[in-house]
C-alpha cells in the first residue's frame, strides 16, 4: 500500500538540502530517524515507512524532550535527534541553461 509523506517531512528534507540543485532521498531519512529513535529504546519498526508506529514514537519522543509533539519529522526534531542530512546524487537535468562566461 502506498502511504503519503506529509509535507513538512517534504519541507524539512527540502529546507536541510545542503545546496542548490542537491536533493535528499525521503525514504533515507526516515529510516535515520527510526535507527536513532530504536537507539533511544522507543519500540520502531525500522522499514524507511513513515507510519502510525513511527508517528506515534516521534511523539513520545518529542513530548519529552520539549518540542511541540506532532509527530511530524520536522527541522526540530531532525535537529534534536542529531541527525545530519546529506545529499543524494540527482540525474542530470535533461535541457540545461548555458553557462555564462
Amino acid at each position: 500500500m502506498m502511504r503519503t509523506v506529509p509535507a513538512s517531512i517534504i519541507l524539512a528534507v527540502a529546507i536541510l538540502a545542503p545546496a542548490h540543485g542537491e536533493s535528499v532521498d525521503n525514504h533515507a531519512v526516515i529510516l535515520r530517524v527510526e535507527e536513532r529513535l530504536e537507539a533511544l529504546g522507543y519500540p520502531v519498526t525500522r522499514d524507511g515507512e513513515y507510519d502510525a508506529n513511527l508517528r506515534n514514537n516521534l511523539m513520545r519522543y518529542q513530548s519529552e524532550h520539549g518540542l511541540r509533539p506532532t509527530g511530524d519529522v520536522d527541522l526540530s526534531t531532525i535537529g534534536a535527534l542529531g541527525i545530519a542530512l546529506e545529499p543524494v546524487d540527482r540525474p542530470e537535468e535533461t535541457a540545461r541553461t548555458p553557462e555564462r562566461r
